[in-house]
């Protein structure tokens, strides 16, 4: 026996009839909900008798449109549905009833038009005479029988043979025009088609060649434009970063940026400098004189080389003041009080290695502590030393 040809079903395929038959079941199964969901809707209307009605009018109006409706007056009930609905504007119960039972009417109404002309249809057909249909919105206007006579229409006269020709030729010759001029509209039609597309050919041409151009340069301007602002932005950032520290200066990617900046801090870097020197010459030619002398001189706040000063006071041999030690130097802000805090004094060597104020009493005047100049000055190079 030859074996037969088998084909494997696919596990999501379905056959023809199953569709069918699940179409069909699903439209049988939305129609009955919808007629019990009407069903359902009635009923709860019916029974809850109009709820949230404020006024006592309203209740006795939906009381007497009930009854008409249970008499079967559906158009009566209606217009005393829709009196009610406009004293309570807010009632959606009410509102939904008056859109079911406005369906209802329009329904009926359309049966019982439907039916009147199947009737008078059927009158027109055996030959009676229509007076039924004077009382049917819209049959009045086609009457059975003409007016005139109320006779029976009977079959139309033949034209003469002459009449009947021209009239053919007439009819031919409207229809040549007419097929001329709808080729003369297509022949428009075409030429106007030909024409709109060469000039969106045009146009697309100027598109890519100038516009596509000007897109590019105005592209290439802006990435231009980016970059640099993020050039001057980093560069922004790398100064602030390190502004704080004296002795910076632009390197790296950012060589050759803050020129003035780097010559106006190197150029007050060198005027300090020379101040510096300046200050110490007047402090070893004021310390070169004898102290009495200096002191009679009028010029006792002067000051004086602190290194001298320990120097003098040291108790050696050679030292006159080793059994009678001088007064301690007196105090002057302006020697060693730094203009900027960015530059600040260095200390004298002698202090450096003594400590913060020297030998105890060097300071302001009547104090025994360190000394005031130098306690708030950290150690650093002298400023003689450069960037």
């Amino acid at each position: 026996m030859p074996r037969q040809h088998q084909t494997v079903k696919h596990p999501f395929a379905e056959d023809v009839f199953a569709q069918d038959e699940r179409r069909a079941w699903l439209k049988a199964w939305e129609t009955k909900r919808v007629e019990r969901n009407a069903v359902l809707m009635e009923r709860n209307m019916s029974e809850a008798r109009w709820p949230r009605v404020t006024r006592p009018e309203v209740g006795d109006l939906l009381d007497k449109a009930g009854d008409l409706e249970d008499a079967g007056k559906l158009p009566e009930a209606l217009r005393l549905y829709q009196k009610a609905l406009c004293q309570e504007p807010e009632h959606l119960e009410l509102r939904q009833y008056i859109d079911l039972l406005n369906r209802r009417v329009n329904a009926e109404a359309a049966v019982h038009k439907y039916a009147a002309r199947q009737e008078e249809l059927a009158r027109q057909l055996a030959g009676e005479a229509p007076a039924a249909s004077l009382q049917v919105a819209g049959l009045a206007r086609d009457p059975a029988y003409p007016v005139r006579g109320r006779q029976k229409m009977g079959a139309a006269a033949s034209p003469p043979p002459k009449l009947y020709a021209e009239e053919l030729r007439r009819q031919v010759a409207e229809q040549a025009a007419a097929r001329e001029a709808a080729k003369a509209r297509e022949a428009e039609l075409e030429r106007k088609e030909v024409m709109y597309g060469q000039v969106l050919h045009a146009a697309d041409r100027y598109r890519r060649q100038v516009g596509g151009g000007n897109d590019k340069l105005a592209m290439q301007r802006d990435m231009q434009e980016r970059m640099e602002e993020v050039k001057r932005e980093r560069m922004r950032k790398w100064e602030l970063e390190n502004a704080h520290d004296p002795l910076h200066v632009p390197q790296g990617p950012l060589l050759g940026m803050g020129e003035i900046d780097a010559k106006r801090a190197a150029a007050d870097l060198r005027h300090r400098n020379a101040e510096w020197h300046r200050q110490q010459a007047r402090i070893a030619a004021a310390a070169a004189r004898p102290w009495d002398d200096v002191s009679q001189a009028g010029a006792s706040y002067m000051p004086q080389d602190a290194a001298s000063h320990m120097r003098a006071n040291t108790p050696t041999a050679r030292s006159p003041q080793a059994r009678a030690p001088s007064q301690p130097p007196p105090y002057s802000p302006a020697a060693y009080q730094p203009a900027d805090p960015f530059y600040s004094q260095p200390m004298p060597a002698a202090y450096r290695s003594s400590g913060a104020g020297g030998q105890p009493g060097y300071g302001r005047p009547g104090s025994a502590g360190p000394g005031y100049p130098y306690q708030q000055y950290s150690i650093q190079a002298s400023p003689s030393q450069g960037v």
